[in-house]
């Protein structure tokens, strides 16, 4: 449920509040409004926009839960900060004070799947959330432990 195939966003604060609304909604965050708005003031101040055409927007010391994630992908691509450069894939996470140090770990996992053409191919052709995430699960099976 947080693997959205194809964001109806068409701009980075839709994007954010896109994912934010699919992780309270499967109750992973219980304040999506909040998350995107802790979100958006992050990237306010540093972009989170990295090579490859992938956004990492993130708020750390969420409470209450563990840590959590959305994957959306925009085919199309969302313009994503002043640089003018567009994002296809937006990684939103949610980070307990306790997990700071696995989401480094994991981030970097990920990033090794979005560097990899045929990672991000495969992402880009799934269809609906279950083959995303599978897509995601095969990509990441060598990297994430």
């Amino acid at each position: 449920e947080l693997m959205v195939p194809s964001l109806n966003a068409t701009t980075m604060e839709e994007a954010i509040a896109e994912l934010s609304n699919a992780m309270a909604a499967g109750g992973f965050v219980s304040d999506g409004e909040a998350l995107a708005r802790l979100a958006l003031e992050r990237e306010s101040v540093f972009t989170t926009r990295m090579e490859a055409g992938v956004a990492v927007p993130h708020v750390r010391g969420v409470e209450g839960g563990s840590l959590a994630f959305a994957l959306g992908i925009s085919k199309d691509g969302i313009v994503w900060d002043d640089s003018g450069e567009k994002v296809n894939f937006i990684v939103l996470s949610a980070i307990p004070s306790a997990g700071s140090a696995f989401f480094l770990r994991l981030m970097s996992d990920l990033m090794a799947v979005f560097r990899r053409k045929a990672g991000r191919a495969a992402l880009l052709e799934a269809a609906d959330s279950a083959s995303l995430w599978a897509a995601l699960d095969k990509a990441t099976s060598r990297t994430i432990r």
